[in-house]
């Protein structure tokens, strides 16, 4: 079971590194996940990692990207445990506390996490969700 801050790949030629970046919740375990990849220019820019972010994987300048975001969960046929069991996905070391802490800071700068509230309540302190959601609505030019 992938928990806040683990990374895996998937086991098929190229995989992007994959990071958990919300406390997985519910009967099934749903999680949200953004993956990484080099940076080239031309992506949203938000959260540039660097190898000391990462040092298990990351080499050279490499970029969240946001916009690959996407919903999971642990259960069902379809489900990381069964992909895991299947041998489908690869875990990889977790990532430092300081880089997860980054990785969830940038979602409020991409342009997809703006008004996706759904992730707020699993971030890492549920007590600042409403204070998040106020600088998501602020940066959105939503008035508050």
């Amino acid at each position: 079971m992938a928990g806040l801050g683990d990374t895996f790949f998937f086991a098929v030629p190229k995989s992007h590194l994959w990071m958990v970046i919300t406390t997985p919740s519910g009967a099934d375990g749903t999680f949200i996940m953004v993956n990484v990849t080099t940076e080239r220019g031309g992506g949203e820019g938000v959260c540039i990692l660097d190898p000391n972010d990462y040092p298990s994987y990351i080499d050279r300048p490499s970029e969240v990207r946001y916009k690959d975001a996407r919903q999971w969960k642990h259960t069902g046929p379809k489900g990381y445990d069964a992909l895991l069991a299947a041998g489908s996905v690869i875990p990889q070391p977790p990532l430092p506390q300081a880089t997860l802490a980054k990785v969830q800071d940038g979602c409020f700068g991409s342009v997809l996490f703006r008004h996706f509230d759904a992730v707020l309540p699993h971030l890492v302190n549920p007590l600042v969700a409403d204070d998040i959601r106020w600088k998501i609505r602020r940066m959105a030019g939503i008035k508050v």
